[in-house]
């Protein structure tokens, strides 16, 4: 794969500042190229891919890798193009403390085409996995797993990936409209090396992946909140995620819930010891009903002051 990395602006922001980084932002552009022209072998009339879906992490948990089996939300994506349950299993690395942001945008309706998604990173969990379903297709899908945006004290400027073919060993098609043929037993995911990818003895990319930092944050230019606080979600109503913030002012155990409105438990956000700091969570309400939802924080500080607790509401609208 072809990775192109640019360093130089960021190298230029330290010498300047005198910082040490923690948090960044970035724009990933999602450039599709799959055409006719490109990819001539039996090329499907509805060519398109799924929404973006992923998220920031460390290096202690993996969402897919080659080699590997898919997971249940990996072979839904790969499959239908549903976001759910892979949603799931990176809000559940989030409150693990595994994982930070749960990443989620639009599609490509027609490919080729190009969508973008907007995201915040930190030095904490600075790898990335992002995905999106080869649509026809039996259980193909382009992305990138575990990708590194920092290395040796500096944030990248810009990377440019490469998208090659995956296939989720999950469904045995071999062509973009096979009926559904569930792979017994399910097979490792594994590069698709040949039919229907493979012009003239190689495999062409799909398209690319363009991670570009569009901002950076620096340890010294974050204060602590002087209290505890929970803030309503934006957007609100919404459909199908939204952002839930809250302020730390001193190390707590925090506990995150979701419930409906006859008091039913219906997620978990988050469950662990957390530092000090204002914090960001994604809700994505795939799966919920419309309706109306309360959501609440329980705060123990470990320095003993009172427990802080506090509900709010928000409405999912489909």
């Amino acid at each position: 794969m072809k990775i192109l990395v640019t360093l130089l602006t960021g190298l230029l922001l330290v010498l300047q500042n005198g910082l040490s980084q923690s948090t960044a932002a970035y724009t990933v552009l999602f450039d599709a190229t799959w055409s006719a022209s490109t990819h001539p072998t039996d090329f499907p009339s509805n060519a398109h891919f799924s929404g973006l879906i992923g998220g920031t992490h460390t290096a202690t948990v993996a969402f897919w890798s080659a080699g590997q089996l898919a997971s249940p939300g990996i072979k839904n994506m790969a499959e239908t193009g549903n976001k759910s349950p892979l949603n799931s299993e990176i809000n559940a690395a989030i409150s693990a403390g595994t994982a930070q942001y749960l990443l989620s945008g639009g599609g490509i309706a027609i490919s080729p085409g190009s969508v973008s998604l907007s995201f915040q990173i930190s030095t904490t969990h600075p790898l990335v996995t992002l995905v999106s379903m080869i649509a026809p297709s039996p259980d193909w899908f382009v992305g990138v797993s575990g990708l590194n945006l920092y290395g040796g004290g500096l944030w990248v400027d810009t990377l440019v990936v490469d998208l090659y073919p995956w296939d989720a060993g999950t469904d045995d098609g071999v062509t973009y409209l096979s009926p559904d043929n569930p792979s017994n037993p399910s097979q490792p995911i594994a590069l698709i090396q040949g039919y229907p990818f493979e012009v003239g003895g190689s495999i062409p990319p799909l398209g690319t992946f363009t991670f570009v930092r569009t901002g950076v944050t620096s340890v010294e230019e974050i204060s602590l909140p002087d209290r505890f606080a929970l803030h309503q979600n934006y957007p609100n109503p919404f459909n199908p995620s939204t952002t839930i913030t809250y302020e730390l002012p001193v190390e707590s155990r925090v506990h995150l819930t979701v419930y409906n409105l006859i008091g039913a438990q219906v997620a978990t956000l988050v469950n662990q010891l957390q530092p000090a700091g204002a914090k960001s969570i994604q809700f994505s309400a795939d799966g919920l009903p419309t309706g109306a939802y309360f959501y609440k924080i329980e705060a123990t500080p470990l320095n003993g002051e009172r427990p802080f607790q506090q509900v709010r509401k928000f409405v999912v609208m489909k």
